[in-house]
């Protein structure tokens, strides 16, 4: 055929940066990265969202795209993504979406996520297969307490249920639908972790450092899915992991859990057993010695209260300046959007990857279909 065959148009020039499937991949750098121009378009769609009543599939489809990016750039993002996808799948053509409290919950966790300088560079080594944890935290829960333990620093923590929680857990076991079960009670020692922890975890991530693996060993295999996933049917359960997820993002780390053996998890079993009988201290001091002893500073409900603040603190803007046809080529009713300007900090640059494995990855999720169920029961 010869050299006159190819159309060098076609091909783009050899560099570390290039623009494949939507994202930013710096070879370099070794990061993945949302185009800039993308993200006050998202943040558009989404208080236009915010401030609707109702969406049009259209629209609802179009809400989607915008977040996909994001999705791919912030780990935390999958789970609220998948929850959009899940309604999606059953819409009709003229059906719309009623933009419900919990929806716009959702909404305003991504809109905060949309400011965060995580969005500006991922590391690509977190697109693979997880590496070794920096922090490990033994957990364990009862009817009567929880405790958490730090295993890197030696640091001990452990809470006791207030009166009025014990009175939800026996209403529960009643059978009264309160959401105050097990698992989530287990879920709740890995955000009273993460209050107590997870600044000092952040601190040491520094600018341009890849962000901390911590890695949650606990006894209930539901209480794991919904670590993992971020995901639940419980609607307190659903409060404390938006809370969750967005520490997980703000201090730059990445969580996952593992499920233990109940035989294996003694110390946090001695821990949790603390607030049933005082004769386990002698136990938990022999299993902790030399260990720092933390102290709750909250309880269960100012954990709930915290998320509340922190949506109450992030008022999305008034739309009015964004010509609504750029965000909603359908012309959904409602105002348009102020979009602030991007201020991001330059590149992080972290650890190193396969571009292969996530340009195969990311295309993968592309080209599937709206996904299925993702909750854990």
């Amino acid at each position: 055929m010869g050299a006159d065959a190819i159309n060098a148009k076609k091909f783009t020039d050899w560099n570390t940066r290039q623009r494949v499937l939507g994202l930013v991949f710096d070879s370099e750098a070794e990061t993945v990265s949302m185009p800039m121009e993308k993200i006050p378009k998202a943040r558009g769609i989404v208080a236009v969202a915010f401030a609707a009543s109702s969406l049009s599939r259209k629209a609802y489809r179009l809400l989607m795209e915008s977040l996909r990016h994001v999705a791919t750039c912030i780990r935390a993002a999958r789970p609220f993504l998948r929850r959009l996808r899940q309604r999606e799948s059953h819409l009709h053509r003229f059906q719309r979406v009623p933009v419900t409290p919990d929806m716009q919950q959702d909404l305003l966790w991504w809109w905060r996520v949309l400011h965060t300088p995580q969005l500006n560079g991922v590391s690509l080594e977190y697109f693979n297969a997880l590496p070794a944890p920096d922090i490990t935290v033994e957990m364990d829960a009862s009817d009567y307490g929880l405790c958490a333990l730090d295993v890197s620093s030696q640091a001990a923590f452990s809470y006791r249920f207030t009166a009025d929680e014990h009175e939800l857990i026996a209403e529960f076991k009643e059978g009264a639908p309160n959401g105050f079960d097990i698992n989530f009670r287990e879920l709740l020692s890995c955000a009273f972790a993460v209050h107590a922890w997870g600044r000092r975890w952040g601190c040491s991530v520094g600018h341009h450092g890849r962000p901390r693996h911590v890695l949650f060993r606990i006894d209930n295999t539901s209480a794991v899915a919904w670590q993992n996933k971020l995901a639940s049917r419980n609607l307190r359960a659903q409060v404390i992991i938006r809370l969750i997820s967005w520490w997980e993002t703000s201090f730059q780390l990445r969580f996952s859990a593992s499920h233990v053996a109940g035989t294996d998890n003694e110390r946090a079993d001695a821990g949790f057993r603390l607030a049933a009988n005082p004769s386990y201290a002698v136990k938990f001091s022999s299993l902790t010695p030399g260990w720092s002893q933390v102290s709750p500073t909250v309880d269960i409900p100012d954990l709930a209260d915290i998320w509340l603040r922190i949506s109450e603190r992030t008022p999305l803007p008034t739309p009015r300046s964004i010509n609504t046809g750029e965000l909603w080529p359908s012309g959904r009713p409602g105002r348009p959007v102020t979009v602030f300007p991007l201020r991001l900090p330059t590149s992080l640059s972290l650890s190193k990857y396969n571009i292969s494995r996530i340009l195969f990855s990311t295309a993968s999720s592309m080209a599937s279909g709206p996904e299925g169920p993702f909750a854990a029961s």
